[in-house]
């Protein structure tokens, strides 16, 4: 409908709009500001792609889907609070948004698709919700800025490319649930220093597509890793240009290390030294409290382990066991209504 329109600063939808369609606004280079109301239900593939001055963007809780590539290459987007109404976020729909510093996914989301976030350059922080079971292929591709992540434990799947090229990723938390780590998924992690590999996990698979990458390929900062005995096998190229890697803490028996499958090119793998019967033990660290804001869920004060990265609670001052910090719901809108402006939180 505005396709296009290159001069087009600012717009405002009315109420009688149910549906934001296709192209809508796409390529609405002078697009600063967007008004969605409150009767828009879904935003379409493509509605605010490539709009590059497009700063802020408020979506309704009416809202149940965003299609794929809807902010697409939206460079000045600097956040975006996504509804608890929203169920699915299409593949590429925040795609190259590359001043995007922060998201938070809510629970009600239950599929991100395929490059979600690729090149989200800026994204420092990611909240992934319990509701999702998969990590799509390639969601956080090139997060160059993105510096630690936790992956929920009801994940059991997390797809090929998941963190390629996530050059500031220092830590990542992989939970018990996940049995295969698919290629490519954190290549090119320069940052990337240990990584312990949950109990249950049997494979480590090559990047058969079009890119062929090994999960920890070029991972050059990376000098420990932790494998558990439930390995079986571990694909070509997984650890390809691990030239750090020195140190592998293997749970079994060096009889059951002989019996995983090793593909080619893991000279850094099989050249580094073997800790056969590897018991871990946790380095604690406080994280402090945090907050809960009108958008976001705070936590009360957690230890977490340097070495794996396990979360525990911290309960009377003792520790115990559990697979995530007890957190604290956001505290929902207050909503003031002042004659004459917008209304305010």
């Amino acid at each position: 409908a505005f396709e296009g329109c290159s001069s087009l600063a600012s717009v405002t939808i009315p109420d009688s709009v149910t549906s934001i369609g296709s192209q809508a606004f796409e390529n609405c280079r002078s697009l600063t500001s967007v008004t969605i109301p409150d009767s828009v239900t879904s935003i379409d593939y493509n509605a605010f792609a490539d709009c590059s001055s497009l700063t802020s963007v408020t979506i309704p809780d009416s809202v149940t889907s965003i299609d794929h590539d809807a902010f697409s290459g939206c460079r000045s987007l600097t956040s975006i609070t996504i509804p608890g109404s929203v169920t699915s976020i299409g593949s590429s729909a925040f795609y190259d948004c590359s001043g995007l510093t922060s998201v938070t996914i809510p629970d009600s989301v239950t599929s991100v698709n395929i490059y979600a976030f690729r090149g989200c350059r800026s994204l420092t922080s990611v909240t992934i919700p319990k509701s999702l079971t998969s990590i799509d292929h390639g969601i956080f591709w090139d997060c160059s800025s993105l510096t630690s992540v936790t992956i929920p434990d009801n994940i059991t799947s997390i797809g090929y490319n998941v963190f390629a090229y996530c050059s500031s990723l220092t830590s990542v938390t992989i939970p018990v649930g996940v049995t295969e780590i698919m290629g490519g998924t954190f290549y090119g992690c320069t940052s990337l220093k240990s990584v312990t590999l949950p109990e249950g996990l049997l494979k480590i698979t090559f990047g058969y597509n079009d890119y062929g990458l090994g999960a920890f390929q070029s991972c050059s900062s990376l000098t420990s890793v932790t494998i558990p005995e439930s390995v079986t096998s571990i694909d070509e190229r997984t650890f390809d240009g691990c030239s750090k890697l020195k140190d592998v803490y293997y749970g079994g028996s060096s009889a059951q290390w002989e019996s995983v499958k090793i593909g080619d090119s893991n000279s850094c793998l099989t050249d580094a030294t073997i800790h056969y019967n590897a018991v871990h033990v946790h380095d604690l660290q406080l994280v402090p409290s945090k907050a809960a804001s009108c958008t976001e869920d705070g936590n009360n004060a957690y230890y977490t382990c340097s070495g794996c990265n396990k979360v525990f609670k911290d309960a009377d001052g003792k520790m115990a066991t559990t697979p995530e910090a007890e957190s604290l719901p956001a505290l929902g809108h207050t909503m003031t209504k002042t004659e004459g402006v917008e209304p305010t939180c």
